[in-house]
């Protein structure tokens, strides 16, 4: 299998600027994917909350050698999973035509590998900004089920 999960180390430094690559790209995007009024926190703000570790799980994904994303699951039973789209676009353009790539079940194996990781999870909630239709595809295809609409109103 050449899609993995390697559980977040908040001491590696490669870790640490891996994640906070994501988040940058989710700041540069986050019109487009965030549901809350994200706010870009300094890389020492970045580090001091992964080393205070708020979550369930926290895993880094790659497929072959190139990470491509993070997944986890906070303490409120929440689950994100984000993707670089950089590293995905260079992922599909070198491995193209491998099999792991075209064959939708392996490219679940992110997801199937965090559950199987954590049987004593029952329940999750993902929460997915409506415009995102990607993720709201994403998440239906995992198994999520829409529960109820949430409205935000601000002037």
């Amino acid at each position: 299998m050449s899609f993995r999960i390697i559980k977040l180390n908040p001491n590696n430094k490669k870790h640490i600027q891996f994640t906070y690559k994501m988040l940058q790209e989710r700041e540069r995007i986050k019109n487009k994917c965030c549901i809350t009024n994200f706010i870009l926190p300094t890389i020492k703000q970045h580090k001091s909350l992964l080393k205070k570790f708020p979550f369930i799980c926290y895993y880094l994904l790659f497929y072959k050698n190139i990470s491509y994303g993070i997944q986890y699951i906070n303490k409120k039973y929440r689950y994100a999973i984000y993707y670089h789209p950089e590293q995905l676009r260079e992922i599909i353009k070198k491995y193209k035509n491998d099999a792991e790539i075209k064959d939708k079940s392996k490219r679940l194996y992110v997801w199937k590998e965090l559950l199987r990781r954590h049987p004593e999870i029952k329940h999750l909630t993902a929460e997915i900004n409506i415009n995102n239709t990607s993720s709201l595809n994403g998440a239906l295809e995992l198994g999520f089920k829409p529960s109820h609409t949430v409205l935000y109103f601000k002037r």
